[in-house]
């Protein structure tokens, strides 16, 4: 991948892995009934780690 490109990519495949790993632990009913997600607190902490880690390699 091209640089610029890199950060994005890797803040949407940590995104997407703890997402799966929600929905992974929850009982089928509550996935069919309600809408799952990661609150904008937890989006924000994995952003910024993904960003320092990213600056750091």
């Amino acid at each position: 991948l091209p640089q610029t490109s890199r950060l994005g990519v890797y803040v949407a495949y940590i995104y997407y892995q703890r997402l799966f790993q929600k929905i992974r632990s929850l009982p089928s009913n509550r996935i069919m009934e309600e809408r799952i997600r990661i609150p904008n607190a937890r989006k924000a902490t994995l952003a910024v780690s993904s960003y320092l880690r990213h600056s750091f390699n």
